[in-house]
């Protein structure tokens, strides 16, 4: 129980955070909720009194008008709060979203890259969409438990007057004010018995959540790639005639999730409505036989039967709603655990990054070895490796013989297991991170580029310098000939954006890199899609622009070696040759002459 209090503590903080009005507004609609039935009952009993005795007219009057007026006041208002509280729905969800991708997009890439944080972010996704579940419960509790707890206390100050009244002359067990605490222990031994209902369905829900997990997993993802516009899977899924086998798996999944879910809440129902019955017949029967005896007047039976109705209900979905938080406890733990992932190294290192207009940067590996987390094989062993400044070095090799992941290593994406990596003789980990960060650009082989304009892609801001980016794309060969600067990427966001090539798009990427205007540029292996010709003239085009920068291209193919004056072998995560084009493959015993007569067919 503190540990649910806790989580839902939190929970209503980060709410209050996306959508500060949620909280008021729910509180208002809440008790408005809650006065307006219980007004109406109060004065119907009023007005039936007033009916079967006096019939003062001038009073029916004043208990009809009070009714009316304050009803109709009541609903105006609600109506109108029904107005922004939808508002408040389309800000949370939205902010909800902006919460999960920000917290992504700030997160240490050591995690971002981890298959089982992806894996968490599915299973939070699936159980925010098909169960309600996380902090999407928690907003909708909210307004549940307020209007059920204002309810349930109406009630009860309707019921006030049924123990109050004074037993007549006629000896009964009905008549005697003991006889409500036969009313009393019924209820109590109906909270008991719902509180222990409750606690074995919730363990029971935990398991069923823990052994769905991955079922849930796999709905979203499967769901997701089946209803939603993928641009890479979209051509498949009709070629290929894939949307069976998604359904398929959808169904599959969609009807073992709901078989379990069903059963379980069809149990608590079912006990619920049994434990509620007894108490509320027991209840009624008191009241009823209390009346013949002329205890109550027709118009406080009305009263407190209806007080009866609404106490039951109110109680049933107070205890429905305290079992759904606790069902929702281990999803709020798995969504904290995701915000509170480790985020990116900003707070590490305070040495201000040099400003330096001749670029004079050195960049030094010294005994560096790498193991990716969770593995226990070096992906790089004691590299020791050093960039001579504005010139040239090719890094090629084999796939998987460490190359990326040295550019990972020098970008700071990751940190040394073992060794250090030096600029200009201190520890890159001493340096404030986004200044570090700030003298590279880097073009992956795996490049993304968002459905926005042409300009804010090179330029990746919303405000782009359309000179800068004019002349960014002049340099890389990219015709504007169809395609404008403000025109927008694919069909994403709009319905005339325009479809590009992979040979574009990657001229699209290296005008990114030119346009941030770092002195340290990195191309790893953006061009692997194209033939080995074609990268050699990208390549070649795009040393000419690169200036007096310095420049490392990154290649299992050896086609781009040739105009750089330094080349780094790597293999099996060594840095095994290093040399000049001649004299590497002058070395007939070395790894570089056997890619390049490998590979030299291609080149002829």
């Amino acid at each position: 129980m503190k540990n649910m209090l806790t989580q839902n503590i939190r929970a209503v903080k980060i709410i209050h955070q996306l959508v500060p009005n949620h909280i008021p507004i729910s509180t208002i609609s809440a008790l408005i909720s809650a006065i307006t039935p219980a007004l109406i009952l109060f004065f119907s009993a009023r007005i039936i009194n007033e009916l079967i005795s006096t019939r003062e007219l001038n009073r029916i009057i004043f208990y009809v008008a009070i009714t009316l007026g304050a009803s109709f006041t009541l609903s105006v208002i609600s109506a109108i709060l029904t107005k922004y509280s939808s508002l408040t729905h389309t800000t949370f969800f939205n902010n909800l979203d902006k919460l999960m991708g920000t917290t992504f997009c700030n997160m240490d890439y050591t995690m971002a890259e981890n298959p089982k944080t992806h894996e968490l972010i599915h299973q939070i996704k699936a159980k925010l969409s098909s169960s309600d579940l996380g902090l999407k419960r928690v907003y909708w509790y909210i307004a549940g438990l307020l209007n059920t707890t204002l309810r349930l206390i109406a009630s009860v100050i309707l019921l006030v007057g049924m123990v109050n009244v004074m037993p007549p002359s006629q000896n009964s067990w009905v008549a005697h004010p003991a006889a409500m605490l036969i009313v009393v222990a019924l209820f109590l031994l109906n909270t008991l018995f719902r509180s222990f209902t409750t606690k074995i369905l919730w363990r029971r829900s935990h398991r069923f959540f823990a052994e769905m997990a991955k079922s849930n997993t796999l709905y979203h993802y499967y769901g997701s790639n089946a209803t939603g516009y993928i641009k890479n899977a979209g051509k498949d899924i009709r070629l290929y005639n894939q949307k069976d086998m998604l359904m398929d798996v959808v169904k599959k999944w969609q009807n073992s999730i709901d078989k379990k879910q069903y059963a379980v809440s069809g149990i608590f129902s079912g006990m619920s409505a049994a434990a509620n019955t007894i108490f509320s017949g027991a209840v009624y029967v008191l009241v009823g036989l209390r009346a013949l005896l002329g205890m109550y007047s027709i118009g406080s039976v009305v009263q407190y039967v209806g007080a009866i109705t609404m106490f039951s209900g109110q109680l049933s979905g107070i205890m429905g709603l305290l079992n759904g938080l606790k069902i929702n406890t281990p999803p709020l733990e798995e969504f904290f655990s995701y915000l509170d992932m480790p985020k990116e190294k900003n707070n590490q290192g305070n040495i201000p990054v040099e400003k330096r207009t001749d670029n004079e940067y050195e960049i030094v590996f010294r005994n560096v070895s790498f193991k990716y987390p969770g593995s226990e094989d070096y992906a790089l062993s004691n590299l020791n490796l050093n960039f001579r400044i504005g010139q040239r070095l090719a890094v090629v090799g084999m796939n998987g013989s460490g190359k990326t992941t040295m550019i990972k290593l020098l970008c700071r994406l990751y940190d040394p297991t073992e060794g250090e990596i030096l600029l200009n003789g201190i520890d890159i980990r001493k340096y404030r991170f986004n200044e570090y960060m700030a003298i590279f650009s880097v073009v992956f082989q795996d490049f993304g580029l968002f459905d926005f304009s042409l300009a804010q892609n090179v330029a990746t801001s919303a405000k782009p310098e359309l000179s800068r980016v004019a002349e960014c794309i002049e340099k890389v060969g990219f015709s504007t000939d169809y395609i404008k600067l403000d025109s927008f990427l694919h069909k994403g966001f709009d319905y005339n954006g325009i479809g590009i090539s992979g040979g574009e798009a990657q001229k699209i990427a290296m005008a990114r890199a030119l346009y941030k205007n770092a002195p340290f540029i990195v191309l790893d292996e953006p061009t692997a899609a194209l033939d080995p010709i074609a990268e050699y003239e990208i390549y070649s085009k795009f040393d000419e622009i690169v200036g007096n920068k310095t420049a490392i291209y990154i290649s299992h193919r050896l086609s781009s070696c040739r105009f750089c004056d330094d080349i780094a072998v790597f293999h099996q995560g060594e840095l095994v040759q290093r040399g000049s084009h001649d004299q590497l493959v002058a070395n007939i015993a070395g790894k570089y002459h056997e890619l390049w007569n490998a590979q030299a067919q291609y080149y002829a």
